[in-house]
């Protein structure tokens, strides 16, 4: 598969490997990985916080091999680029009373004594926010983990930290009291029910944290896409109904291309400039499963790589989603991305899972300024790589980003039109022009017991490309809504406003999308580049109730009454498979349709 050109610097050698010598083995032996990094408010050193397991740390799930771990913490440089202090111990463990089952054997008597007992951590993130250094992670059962989320008071972090140093110049052995005592107990609850983000059990959901200007959000994993959550405090919602608060999808899996099977959020979005706009930089994990790419018996064959989003730092919305990887598959890793001890024994080739990410220089962000990011390498190992956003963004994206406010500022009328898109999941939904975001908008309600339930999930414009100034369903035609057996075909007008000469001029051009029927908010493909490379200009920026021309009306009503023709094959044939592997339950069902079909009273098939 064609990767992308636009790619971070690989850096050598690996920053963290396990340690294999006692007592080290004990809790970091097997694996040190999934980085979450951080610069806090009193140290311009930058902390990495990591997924480690050792021998103490392994278990069984039926015959399924799985590891538990702890919080390691090693202090970097100011630069990122070397570890000054790797702690001997950790600083967030859990204590079990009896060990793990080693065998599948084993598993029913521990079961039976502790099958509802907290006794596994998974992975961790790590963040400030409003005085707090916060964790939020996986704890759980032996067959199941939950979202939780801890906290501790900045100043208390800072002198845990200074004592664990001045502790870490001694041999493990001898401060582990010492260490215990420090650490121990030292992250306090402040979750629902003291410890979940969720008031509800919900399953591992690759949880951050984003602070825009218009407050607090939660982006998350409902598998196998990213939504967004607006939160009070650092706790999940609720919904009037009483149901644990999924939110809307903002960005989706994208059947045709490399991330095909799951996608969801690394580590903590941290801030920078693109010319004078600020934004965030956001990593993001996309899986590759070959199977769903070609015809025959379906396993998971799945890779693992890093995407970047770019987030308005205004209010979180996405102006940019890379299409490709940022990272490829090459020699550099290849001794822990393919053959670590852990990916070894799973049902991948290749693990790439970067979760962590800062400026090289602190305050310097600016779109010529290095940036590093942290990377587990086969679930095993913990690598770096380096990255300007010119080496990583298309130059048109940065052109378009740059020039969004002088752009809004322009006035522009968008008419108001919706199409409906039906009932899917118990559910009615209205696709419409969203004039905030000259963008559109798939509107949901719900009327039940009384009460009705809604919510909007905007489809921003993309900078860089044919749409980048406005999407719309244009009020100078009828064209339907086409219902596909693979999914709701939604043409519509896709606008960019650019100069010639100093002369302004609108570019018109058709898209596509294609919606699951299941639930509409779930985008299973976007039109990329103007349908037919046809494009109509026209003087001046103009907005689209100025866009009454018979041509490109009549132009729209054909490409929307052939409209699969202009689907990639490829596209068409992955999201076909997969909706005939979700029918047969070989492959998983969009966890935010089936809590939609719950909250309808559905029920969750």
């Amino acid at each position: 598969m064609e990767m992308n050109s636009h790619l971070a610097r690989k850096i050598l050698p690996l920053l963290l490997e396990p340690v294999l010598d006692p007592p080290g083995h004990v809790w970091q032996g097997h694996h040190v990985t999934n980085p979450t990094v951080f610069r806090p408010s009193f140290d311009t050193r930058v902390h990495l916080g990591y997924r480690a397991g050792g021998d103490r740390d392994h278990y069984c799930i039926g015959e399924t091999d799985v590891w538990g771990s702890s919080l390691g913490l090693a202090i970097l440089d100011a630069e990122g680029a070397y570890v000054v202090c790797r702690f001997p111990w950790p600083i967030l463990w859990i204590d079990r009373p009896d060990p793990l089952p080693q065998d599948p054997g084993q598993v029913p008597a521990f079961q039976a004594a502790h099958g509802q007992d907290i006794v596994v951590l998974h992975d961790f993130r790590l963040f400030e926010w409003s005085g707090f250094i916060h964790v939020v992670y996986h704890d759980g059962r032996i067959d199941r983990a939950f979202d939780c989320v801890r906290r501790m008071e900045t100043a208390r972090y800072a002198r845990l930290v200074a004592e664990s140093e001045r502790l870490a110049a001694h041999p493990p052995r001898e401060i582990h009291g010492a260490w215990r005592a420090l650490w121990h107990d030292a992250w306090e609850p402040c979750g629902q029910n003291g410890r979940l983000v969720y008031p509800t059990d919900n399953h591992k959901n690759d949880i951050v944290f984003l602070e825009t200007a218009k407050g607090l959000r939660m982006l998350h994993r409902p598998l196998p896409d990213i939504a967004t959550v607006a939160v009070d405090g650092i706790r999940g919602a609720v919904t009037p109904d009483g149901e644990t608060d999924l939110g809307v999808l903002e960005s989706c899996v994208r059947p045709g291309y490399f991330d095909n099977s799951h996608i969801g959020p690394n580590g903590q979005p941290i801030p920078a400039r693109i010319g004078s706009r600020n934004v965030f930089l956001d990593i993001s994990h996309g899986v590759h499963n070959a199977a769903l790419a070609r015809e025959g018996p379906f396993a998971w064959e799945m890779t693992y790589l890093p995407y970047l989003r770019i987030l308005d730092a205004e209010d979180g919305t996405v102006l940019y989603h890379s299409q490709e990887p940022i990272l490829e598959t090459d020699e550099t890793w290849r001794e822990y991305s393919e053959q670590g001890r852990w990916v070894r024994l799973l049902p991948h080739r290749h693990i790439v899972f970067a979760g962590g990410l800062t400026p090289r220089h602190p305050g310097r962000i600016g779109m010529d300024d290095p940036f590093v990011l942290y990377a587990g390498v086969g679930d095993t190992a913990i690598g770096q790589a380096e990255f300007t956003i010119r080496d990583l963004v298309p130059s048109n994206v940065l052109e378009a980003i740059q020039v969004l406010d002088r752009h809004r500022a322009h006035p522009s009328a968008f008419p108001e039109r919706e199409a409906d898109l039906g009932a899917a999941s118990g559910w009615r939904f209205v696709i419409r022009n969203l004039s905030e975001h000259r963008g559109l908008a798939i509107e949901r309600t719900l009327e039940r017991n009384g009460q009705v339930l809604s919510a909007l999930r905007p489809i921003p414009t993309a900078p860089g490309r044919f749409d980048a100034d406005g999407m719309l369903l244009w009020a100078g035609s009828a064209w339907p809504v086409r219902e596909a057996e693979f999914g709701l075909l939604v043409p519509y007008l896709g606008l960019r406003w650019r100069e010639a000469d100093g002369q302004p001029a609108t570019e018109c051009g058709f898209g596509l999308l294609v919606l699951d029927p299941d639930n509409p908010e779930r985008i299973l493909y976007r039109a990329t580049e103007p349908l037919d490379d046809r494009i109509w200009e026209i003087p001046g920026w103009v907005g689209g109730a100025a866009l009454e021309v018979a041509s490109i009306a009549r132009a729209g009503e054909a490409f929307a009454s052939e409209a699969e023709r202009w689907i990639p094959r490829q596209v068409l044939f992955e999201i076909r498979r997969m909706a005939e592997l979700t029918t047969q339950g070989l492959h998983w069902r969009s966890h935010h349709t089936t809590w939609l079909r719950r909250r309808a009273g559905l029920g969750p098939d």
